[in-house]
């Protein structure tokens, strides 16, 4: 799969306020184990205690959940619903 997002693409998230999370969406999170780092990756899948599995689009290439594990809600930061990332025109810098 090729990546949905390019390097120095701008994507207008919304800030996370406990929205109701799917497959699909793309998240902005804190990684969880460099501080002052934060990542971008879709959820891949949901637990039943409500911890997210995130991928990048492109997993050849991904730093992801594969590597540093599930993601708990603490560490989200922003939402970008997947219907809204496929009706918004993003502009590349």
């Amino acid at each position: 799969m090729n990546p949905s997002m390019k390097n120095g693409q701008e994507i207008i998230f919304k800030r996370y306020t406990n929205q109701n999370i799917l497959i699909g969406d793309i998240l902005l999170f804190k990684h969880p184990f460099i501080k002052n780092k934060n990542l971008v990756k879709r959820v891949k899948n949901i637990t039943k205690s409500n911890l997210y599995f995130l991928q990048g689009d492109n997993p050849s290439h991904s730093t992801d959940s594969r590597v540093f594990g599930l993601i708990h809600k603490k560490n989200i930061i922003a939402i970008k619903k997947e219907t809204e990332y496929e009706n918004t025109k993003c502009s590349s810098s």
